[in-house]
């Protein structure tokens, strides 16, 4: 089964400052967890739709992170750091190790867990504010990871395939629809480009979509949620989302998230594309990919999937310290332009 927060979307109810208050503080009390500080929250688009809450702070004299779950999940963040210790093969590689947990409150529809806090810094900094993209080095060290991470943490699956994610293709359109759905429901019907963009991934997603497989993955996988310790190790964040996903998925989610960062409007398609490109070529020369000769085309479709989503959802709904709507517009013209960059080179057609 895979995990999915945003088609929680129309379901989660929204979380007020007084009731995330009122949380905080019954959390506090159960947990004896010393606060300190917020690291980050999560949501489903919208500020209130809150699905998680993480906080820096001390339990038992000793610096922890407390993170409390507002979404039932078919994993447990706590039994997915629990099992992936039992399983995990590489020496270089880990999660946050668990100190102690409460399980799904059913009643008050919360969870939450303590993990020892990791000393050390993210590959790169998770604000959504960068003037480029990563460095050439840093790109080389998250593909040296990646090839670890594939070969050595993602043999065995910790969770149940529901037959309903055994269909890339299914998993994916049903996905897209959900996304025009969320929209439209937060803005003006579809405009034009949008609808000439969805139609063309409806066209291309059978093509390339069907013969995919499923596999399991992380699920969240990026630089700013990857830390490297004092121990020169790895430590891996953000695990609520661990699940089946379409296969490379993983290569193209963590490009998403660092494009759809920038916040420099001399970022054009040109520079993204060359960006992009020297990961398909880091890809390739992996041991764990170079042997699929259909890697290129999977990669393309994954990306496609991407943009699609950054077009219909994402770019208008993430946040933004200023400039929103400049940054707004420079990103939504970038992702069409890397839409139809790889639209046409799946089937020679552009959406616009």
């Amino acid at each position: 089964m895979a995990n999915k927060i945003s088609e929680q979307y129309f379901i989660h109810k929204s979380l007020s400052p007084k009731n995330e208050k009122a949380l905080l503080e019954r959390v506090l009390e159960e947990s004896s967890f010393l606060l300190e500080k917020e690291l980050f929250r999560r949501k489903i688009y919208d500020t209130s739709k809150i699905y998680r809450l993480t906080y820096q702070g001390f339990y038992k004299k000793k610096k922890a992170v407390l993170t409390i779950n507002l979404i039932e999940q078919p994993l447990d963040e706590a039994e997915t750091l629990s099992k992936f210790k039992i399983k995990n093969k590489s020496s270089k590689i880990s999660l946050p190790t668990l100190l102690v947990q409460k399980t799904w409150d059913d009643k008050n529809k919360y969870s939450w867990l303590i993990a020892e806090f990791a000393e050390g810094k993210p590959l790169i900094s998770e604000s959504g504010n960068k003037m480029n993209f990563p460095s050439e080095a840093k790109m080389k060290e998250f593909a040296n990871f990646f090839e670890e991470f594939r070969t050595n943490c993602l043999q065995k699956a910790f969770l149940k395939q529901d037959p309903v994610d055994r269909s890339v293709l299914i998993f994916c359109m049903r996905r897209a629809v959900h996304w025009s759905k969320i929209a439209e429901a937060k803005s003006e019907p579809l405009n034009s480009a949008v609808t000439r963009a969805l139609e063309l991934y409806f066209e291309i997603a059978p093509l390339y979509l069907s013969p995919m497989k499923m596999t399991w993955q992380h699920g969240h996988l990026y630089m700013g949620g990857l830390y490297k310790t004092v121990q020169d190790k790895y430590l891996v964040l953000s695990n609520t989302l661990w699940g089946f996903r379409p296969e490379y998925y993983d290569t193209t989610f963590h490009i998403w998230w660092e494009i759809k960062s920038i916040r420099n409007t001399k970022i054009q398609s040109k520079n993204a594309i060359e960006y992009i490109e020297k990961w398909r070529s880091l890809y390739m020369s992996l041991s764990s990919i170079k042997k699929d000769p259909n890697f290129s085309n999977k990669f393309d479709m994954m990306m496609l999937e991407r943009c699609l989503g950054a077009i219909l959802i994402d770019i208008d709904n993430q946040h933004y310290k200023s400039g929103a709507k400049m940054y707004k517009k420079h990103l939504l013209n970038l992702f069409y332009e890397l839409f139809n960059y790889f639209a046409f080179r799946l089937i020679g057609i552009k959406s616009k």
